[in-house]
């Protein structure tokens, strides 16, 4: 009996026990729960007043974990958001630059050189607008309609009007003006490195013996030759370089003026 009693003492002590130590453990529950919404609501606060990091933290972030890179993309997002600037530096309108000088700038004309005019001197066709109508032929016979036969040829015939001017192929000396019973009035001329006659002029001469002339210096005009007076009229003109006769055709040049 006296140890039923005691037994349910000791239950009793037992049962109050265990209801001291829940009574505790819910205290620290509550006590703890109350803690952590304190902080909680701290934290939260702090996180809602403290400015935004920066994309490019973010970003940075992104890129540690991912392993792949944004920045490029970031850039284009950024440059596409604001406004657009140029790259190059703006002109400084009082530094213009120089204007092309071409055709704005005129040059002063090469001043001519009177040594090379003189080195190669004017050359000048005998008839202005004549065509050589019977060459040079001294090898080869050619025909002659007033002679009726084959002959050589020493000069060139020069197509021409009658009385047309005759000039002076280049600058020399008259050495002598002569009435040829076969090839007409004749003028003799040293130039040109050679001795250049002038055969079938008309009427008396514009020249006389030992005058120096120019080139171009019209000599006289265009009549006959007796020795070829059924051709069209012409001059005979002729060249003789000392002794031998040269085609005439030798002293044109580039320098001719026709």
């Amino acid at each position: 009996m006296r140890n039923r009693k005691k037994n349910e003492e000791n239950k009793s002590k037992g049962a109050k026990s265990n209801a001291g130590f829940y009574i505790a453990l819910a205290v620290c529950i509550v006590t703890v729960a109350a803690a952590a919404w304190t902080t909680y609501g701290s934290v939260a606060a702090d996180i809602d007043s403290a400015p935004q990091e920066s994309s490019g933290s973010e970003l940075q972030t992104a890129n540690d974990v991912s392993g792949e890179s944004y920045e490029k993309n970031d850039t284009i997002e950024t440059e596409s958001s604001a406004p657009q600037e140029s790259s190059e530096p703006e002109k400084n309108s009082s530094a213009q630059e120089p204007e092309s000088s071409v055709g704005t700038v005129t040059s002063k004309p090469p001043e001519k050189n009177t040594e090379i005019e003189k080195a190669v001197p004017k050359v000048y066709f005998p008839v202005e607008g004549g065509d050589v109508v019977k060459p040079f032929s001294i090898t080869k016979p050619v025909y002659s309609k007033t002679t009726a036969d084959w002959r050589a040829h020493k000069g060139i015939d020069i197509k021409a009007k009658q009385g047309a001017a005759v000039r002076a192929v280049s600058e020399g000396t008259v050495m002598d003006v002569t009435d040829d019973p076969l090839y007409g009035n004749t003028i003799i001329i040293s130039q040109s490195g050679c001795t250049v006659r002038y055969c079938g002029l008309s009427g008396k001469p514009v020249v006389k013996k030992g005058d120096h002339i120019d080139a171009g210096t019209v000599i006289g005009y265009v009549g006959s030759v007796p020795c070829e007076q059924l051709d069209e009229p012409h001059i005979h003109m002729e060249a003789i370089n000392g002794d031998k006769y040269i085609d005439p055709m030798s002293l044109f040049d580039e320098n001719l003026s026709k």
